[in-house]
């Protein structure tokens, strides 16, 4: 389903890596859930998968990514930019790591002349990115004119504290005019997501199936217990 989707609040993404949890998407609606994304690197068959997104009611976020980002399978640059062209018809928001986005000029121009938004995100699955990374980060997210600025990171009660007020001085100064979303990894994730959506972060990923990586919530857990907070 193509429809904006509202950056003016939390949302929740549920998140498809295979077949199976597409299935289940199929029948998420707006109460359960507020975004699904495929992670099309999950998939084998793009026939398939384009047929499956069609029957989705929730907007869609189109990742793409290879396995040295963290991907399920190792895809060449040609091939990625294949899929984008072919999924971003159904998409309201694309997902490209940072440090790719020259790569990906040509998906960047297409995807703003359909009016599909732009993830600018970096992952760092070891421990947590310095404060100067960070700055040069979002400056990178900047220049590319990204509409949200992503960042997951494993992090320690000290590092949630320093992401806290990260978001916290971005959304309340004119350091950026993106949106963020920012989420943890590990023992504190879970706790650090429920926070992080409520203080800013406006895309908030879960699980559709078990989690697959610690600290991750259920979707659907995920947004009722926002609806509570």
């Amino acid at each position: 389903m193509k429809t904006k989707i509202d950056l003016s609040k939390p949302n929740v993404v549920a998140v498809a890596t295979n077949e199976t949890e597409l299935r289940k998407a199929q029948h998420f609606r707006i109460t359960d859930v507020d975004v699904v994304e495929i992670r099309a690197d999950g998939f084998k068959n793009m026939e398939t998968l384009e047929k499956m997104v069609k029957r989705l009611s929730v907007p869609i976020i189109l990742t793409v990514r290879d396995k040295s980002e963290g991907g399920f399978s190792k895809i060449t640059i040609k091939r990625r930019r294949e899929i984008f062209r072919l999924l971003l018809p159904r998409a309201s928001l694309i997902d490209i790591e940072l440090a790719q986005m020259n790569l990906f000029a040509d998906v960047i121009k297409e995807a703003r002349s359909r009016k599909v938004g732009i993830i600018g995100s970096n992952h760092n699955l070891v421990d947590m990115q310095t404060e100067s990374q960070l700055v040069e980060l979002l400056k990178v997210a900047t220049a590319h004119k990204c509409d949200v600025f992503k960042v997951v990171a494993v992090a320690s009660p000290k590092d949630l504290v320093y992401l806290l007020r990260w978001l916290l001085m971005a959304k309340s100064s004119s350091m950026s005019s993106m949106k963020m979303s920012l989420m943890s990894i590990g023992e504190l994730g879970k706790v650090s997501r429920l926070l992080f959506a409520r203080l800013g972060s406006v895309l908030n990923y879960g699980s559709i199936d078990e989690p697959r990586v610690r600290g991750q919530w259920k979707a659907t857990c995920f947004k009722n217990l926002l609806r509570e907070l």
